[in-house]
């Protein structure tokens, strides 16, 4: 796991992840929860690496 793939996740699935959670949430100011969701991922898959699942 390296900063890249982070990084490309960013690039790759911020806009789809701040305009739906400005859909869900009616917040306009949605980027901390963008970066928290991703962060969210990265520790699961970090999980999911070092458990082998």
């Amino acid at each position: 796991m390296s900063d890249s793939n982070i990084s490309e996740w960013f690039y790759q699935y911020n806009k789809d992840i701040y305009h739906f959670l400005i859909y869900y949430t009616g917040f306009s100011d949605a980027e901390d929860l963008v970066q928290e969701g991703l962060l969210a991922g990265q520790q699961q898959l970090l999980r999911c690496y070092f458990s082998l699942c």
